[in-house]
């Protein structure tokens, strides 16, 4: 449904109602691995040539133009299966949106879903897998849950022989395999993004958008590892930039954004540092929080920002020129048909499918590629034909 163009009290209403939801959670975002100081040259003021950053943001605004997922692998789909999907919390769009996606095609399949909500705490997830455990599911589905939070609840699965898929910690392929403590328990897989593509794409706008002469300050909290993944790969990309520079970045916890601590500290590490002319965070909630932060500030027309997720505010800053500039968005059909197939075969003891999110990407969306506030990007490709051919299924 195409979105309308909101009015300043509905955006402020909108990023009041986001920042509330976030306020619950205790995690949702990345650590530093020890970029804490600045990076990149220094500024110089001189601009490099960034056709190939521009080449790079053209291709990551096309996303995918073909179905990349397994067309030589079928599976046979079981019958009368019962499915806990766990997401960190159901108020929390990047964690609810992708668990509603699963819920959704695996009824088509005939499966019996049951949503158990994460409410943003470590304790309760943990709970909550141990309920699924004890209601008797036959796979158990998590979104944004990290696994050294929930040990319990992934020792009474594992015991009790109920596989548990993860959703966007980027801890399965393409993405680097978590680090786990000697006895730790992890997911049986993880199936998400490619972070470190995303980070790159950000950082290729970043290079690209400034012609060369990007001077960023980053805003992250240490609280997921995706976003970590993330972060790294943009500071890592950002180096290809000879005259641009990535300053010390300033840590934030989620809390902080419904409070307005984040928006605040924002503002004053800009006002400290008055050569920042980008601002660079690891999702939405919290870049809608500096966003207003930064307007009020009267600082909108010093720098740009660049985030991911794709909620709606945010597109609509985007498409405005509202101080975000850019953002990168998941396809939900795409990853939550790549779990439900991973699922598939791990219910049945088969083999994963590699990577893990088979083949499926991300899209860097600007005023370029805008789409409608709560529309999902177009695929060129029918992704449910391709998969319940797959499955031997209408």
């Amino acid at each position: 449904m195409p979105s309308t163009v909101l009015t300043s009290r509905a955006r402020a209403a909108v990023i009041a109602a986001a920042c509330i939801g976030l306020g619950l959670a205790t995690a949702c975002a990345p650590s530093n691995d020890g970029s804490g100081g600045d990076s990149g040259a220094a500024d110089s003021g001189q601009s490099q040539d960034v056709s190939q950053f521009v080449t790079a943001v053209q291709a990551a605004q096309k996303g995918p133009e073909s179905f990349a997922g397994p067309t030589d692998k079928p599976v046979t789909v079981p019958k009368d299966i019962k499915v806990a999907i766990i997401p960190c919390g159901v108020a929390i769009g990047g964690c609810n949106t992708p668990a509603e996606a699963v819920k959704g095609i695996v009824k088509t399949l005939g499966w019996k879903p049951t949503i158990y909500d994460g409410q943003s705490n470590a304790r309760t997830q943990n709970n909550m897998i141990l309920n699924a455990v004890s209601n008797r599911a036959d796979v158990i589905a998590t979104v944004s849950i990290d696994s050294k939070l929930v040990q319990q609840g992934l020792e009474a699965a594992k015991k009790a022989g109920i596989p548990v898929i993860s959703m966007n910690n980027g801890t399965g392929s393409p993405n680097p395999k978590p680090q786990l403590e000697p006895g730790q328990i992890d997911f049986d897989l993880d199936v998400a993004p490619d972070y470190g593509a995303n980070g790159r794409m950000q950082a290729d706008w970043v290079i690209a958008d400034s012609k060369g002469t990007a001077v960023v300050q980053p805003v992250i909290t240490s609280e997921y590892l995706s976003n970590t993944v993330t972060y790294n790969a943009f500071v890592a990309e950002m180096k290809k930039c000879a005259a641009c520079k990535v300053l010390k970045p300033v840590n934030f916890t989620t809390d902080e954004i419904a409070s307005g601590a984040l928006g605040t500290r924002t503002v004053s590490t800009l006002q400290q540092h008055a050569n920042a002319t980008y601002v660079y965070t690891g999702f939405d909630a919290a870049a809608a929080a500096e966003v207003n932060a930064i307007r009020q500030a009267g600082l909108g027309a010093k720098v740009k920002l660049v985030s991911a997720v794709g909620d709606p505010i945010n597109r609509q800053f985007i498409r405005e020129g509202d101080i975000q500039g850019a953002t990168v968005i998941e396809i939900p059909s795409l990853y939550g048909y790549a779990t439900v197939d991973q699922m598939i075969r791990t219910v049945q003891k088969q083999p994963a499918v590699e990577p893990a999110n088979e083949g499926a990407i991300t899209v860097l969306l600007t005023k370029d590629n805008m789409i409608g506030n709560n529309d999902q990007w177009k695929l060129p490709f029918d992704v449910a034909a391709e998969y319940h051919k797959l499955w031997g299924t209408k």
